[in-house]
């Protein structure tokens, strides 16, 4: 507003500081039963020119610019503002004053500080469900992941799908998860492990999700809705390297680019590429279809 050639408004707050600043203003309609009389608002129509809104613009700013004397705050604009900020540091007050009149209570016997609400912190521990998006360049899946839910994806909501660990403490998002993963216990063998945990991480009792990835050392069993059950082998992988960016790839792969999981599948997340083994297995449980 302060770099405005000029200002056109109606009889709200912006028209008044515009106004009040010594910007060139028209009014381009007022309201005068929603302006009390005597406020610097209702002074605002000495100040402001008018506006046609039935004309042609251009000619009209042009007029409103020249008028203003180029730049110079005419004296009713000093005024205005005289007006407008006449009570700084004593509007609070005021106003308390004026609504307890009207709903015809007693003011507080002393002022009352206002309490700041704590800002939202991140949990400290890592995060156990992500948005993520799956982009398919012939063989290979490229990964984004962002943390959920507190963080808000950098692409269209569109293509991104939710995965989760079923352990997550907020269970909307278990609920809502396209991909669900179980970490079996430390060492244990992913298709036992699968079979055993059936009830916990079955597609039946989540219909959001197609796909879930038991995910133990070295291997993960991933159980696709409606598509049978794969083996991929994870034992090569960076210590760093988050297995269930391989479900998710697996996701993206079949579910999104209709595609069938190769013996391969190719994986990439922050300028980071593995390529692991997949085998097709008998399902450890019955998966419903589509």
């Amino acid at each position: 507003m302060i770099a405005a050639d000029a200002v056109i408004g109606d009889h709200g707050s912006v028209t008044l500081y515009a106004a009040a600043l010594g910007r060139p203003t028209a009014l381009a309609c007022f309201s005068w039963e929603e302006i009390a009389p005597d406020t610097p608002t209702a002074a605002l129509t000495g100040a402001a020119a008018g506006f046609a809104a039935e004309k042609p613009v251009w000619p009209q700013v042009e007029a409103l610019i020249e008028a203003a004397g180029h730049g110079r705050v005419p004296e009713q604009a000093e005024a205005l503002a005289a007006r407008a900020f006449h009570h700084q540091g004593r509007s609070l007050d005021r106003i308390s004053t004026i609504a307890y009149r009207l709903m015809d209570l007693p003011a507080p016997a002393r002022g009352q500080e206002a309490t700041a609400v704590p800002l939202p912190s991140r949990p400290e521990s890592a995060p156990t469900s992500w948005y993520f998006q799956g982009d398919i360049s012939n063989d290979e899946v490229a990964i984004l992941r962002w943390p959920a839910p507190w963080s808000q994806p950098a692409v269209g909501w569109g293509r991104v799908r939710l995965m989760a660990d079923v352990g997550d403490p907020n269970s909307r998002l278990v609920r809502a998860a396209a991909v669900l993963i179980y970490r079996a216990a430390g060492g244990s063998d992913a298709r036992a492990d699968a079979a055993d945990n059936n009830r916990e991480v079955d597609l039946a009792g989540f219909p959001a999700a197609y796909l879930r990835a038991v995910v133990s050392r070295g291997r993960m069993i991933l159980t696709l809705r409606g598509r049978g059950t794969f083996e991929a082998i994870t034992d090569h992988l960076p210590p760093d390297f988050d297995p269930c960016v391989i479900a998710a790839a697996a996701y993206a792969m079949v579910f999104q680019a209709r595609r069938l999981l190769e013996p391969e599948l190719r994986v990439s997340i922050s300028r980071r590429t593995v390529t692991v083994p997949v085998r097709a297995v008998p399902s450890p449980s019955s998966c419903p279809e589509t």
